[in-house]
C-alpha cells in the first residue's frame, strides 16, 4: 500500500506518511501490504479511504462501485 500512495500521492506534493497511515487504518490493512488489484473488496476498502481523506467526507457506494469497474 506504500508504495501506491507513494506514487500517486509523492511526498513532494502531500504528506505522504500521514496519507499511508490515515488509509492502513481506514482500510484495515497494513501498510506494507502488497495490493491485489483484482481483489474488489481490498479496492472498495482503499478507494473508500483514500476518497475519505481527499475530500473529507464518505463517498457514496455507487461511486465507489463504478470506480472500481473502471479498474
Amino acid at each position: 500500500m506504500k508504495q501506491v500512495i507513494n506514487r500517486w500521492a509523492p511526498p513532494t506534493e502531500n504528506h505522504t506518511t500521514d496519507y499511508v497511515r490515515f488509509v492502513a487504518r481506514e482500510s484495515g490493512l497494513d501498510i506494507m501490504d502488497e495490493l491485489d488489484f483484482n481483489d474488489k473488496m481490498t479496492m472498495k476498502k482503499i478507494i473508500s479511504a483514500m476518497a475519505l481523506y481527499e475530500c473529507g467526507e464518505k463517498i457514496s457506494e455507487k461511486i465507489i462501485a463504478d470506480a472500481i469497474k473502471l479498474l
